[in-house]
């Protein structure tokens, strides 16, 4: 029964879990962007995005969830 609910694919892509790891380990959007040489901008964009498909209101609300979820 667990494999026939087993997701087939990732909520985030590989950069929104990258963006996340950094996000959790307390880094803002312009200490991403230089980490990973992507503009702020770019950085905002995958944070709203992260955001949205997590249906979180905020950066608490998304690392409470990211902890009760078990995604850390």
């Amino acid at each position: 029964v667990e494999k026939v609910f087993v997701p087939t694919k990732s909520l985030l892509s590989d950069r929104e879990k990258e963006i996340l790891f950094h996000v959790i380990h307390g880094k803002n959007s312009n200490e991403i962007a230089e980490i990973l040489g992507l503009s702020k901008h770019t950085v905002l964009n995958h944070r709203r995005n992260i955001l949205t498909k997590t249906e979180t209101n905020s950066t608490v609300d998304l690392i409470v969830k990211t902890i009760q979820e078990g995604w850390v």
